[in-house]
């Protein structure tokens, strides 16, 4: 573990699911072996703002999720599974910092109020059209775990219909790899996954981050090496014509909506 960081930066039931997820369960404090802390919970009446994160049912589960809570969690690209499992949604709430400190009277402890973890914006792309219903975009995001010493690469989308959640883990691997390289091989990686079940190329690239326009682009191209792969995004089109293309896509949008063009 980096020194500086104790085990007190996360919660006991945080622990719980870092670990599994890791397969680090050797650096847990003892009360986080409990299996009860990785239970999955009904999302309907499990709040975690008053309760801390757990472990939470999806929007497009198919059965309960059962698992051995002493050994490591395969991760469901390399399972072949579709969607991500209720454990890495849980780990990338944590990773986003969306988790709070147990209520009052919880025999969970608490973890360091003043917190941060480090975290660094990618990129976004549309796997849409652009047009009204038809644009999902997902962005794609990379958190420095302390304490456990991982990367986790992390998608985000703003509806949780396409894989059942909004946040979810895609990849993780040690500090020792540094972060660009550690974006590049998890988006590649999930990628091809996606093509694997026949997602076509995404639509556009809409924002960049710590990788370019160019990068993304040639990512997608070792993917979808037969398709017309966008390797532009919409900031890099503004800066080049002057003309704003997300700020028109969204007032078409809008139009459609509306009943209009």
């Amino acid at each position: 573990m980096e020194q500086g960081f104790p085990q007190d930066f996360f919660t006991t039931r945080e622990h719980a699911i870092l670990a599994k997820y890791f397969g680090m369960q050797n650096l847990r404090p003892k009360e986080a072996s409990d299996p009860g802390l990785l239970e999955e919970r009904d999302p309907e009446e499990w709040n975690e703002k008053k309760k801390g994160l757990a472990v939470l049912s999806g929007y497009n589960e198919t059965g309960p999720y059962i698992f051995d809570p002493e050994t490591p969690e395969e991760d469901f690209i390399s399972q072949g599974d579709p969607f991500p499992s209720p454990l890495e949604a849980a780990v990338a709430r944590c990773c986003l910092g969306k988790v709070h400190t147990p209520e009052k009277g919880s025999t969970e402890k608490s973890a360091k109020q003043d917190r941060q973890i480090e975290v660094h914006h990618i990129g976004t792309v549309d796997w849409g059209g652009g047009g009204y219903g038809s644009s999902w975009p997902e962005a794609y995001a990379i958190a420095k775990v302390p304490y456990y010493n991982r990367w986790v690469v992390i998608g985000l989308r703003d509806s949780c219909d396409p894989v059942g959640y909004n946040e979810y883990a895609i990849f993780q691997t040690s500090w020792e790899e540094p972060m660009k390289v550690v974006a590049q091989k998890a988006i590649q990686r999930y990628w091809n996954h996606s093509l694997s079940f026949n997602q076509p190329v995404f639509g556009s690239i809409i924002t960049t981050g710590l990788l370019s326009s160019g990068e993304l682009g040639s990512i997608a191209n070792s993917v979808w090496s037969d398709s017309d792969v966008p390797n532009e995004s919409y900031d890099d089109f503004t800066k080049r014509t002057g003309f704003d293309l997300q700020k028109d896509a969204e007032n078409r949008r809008q139009a459609e909506s509306e009943g209009g063009f």
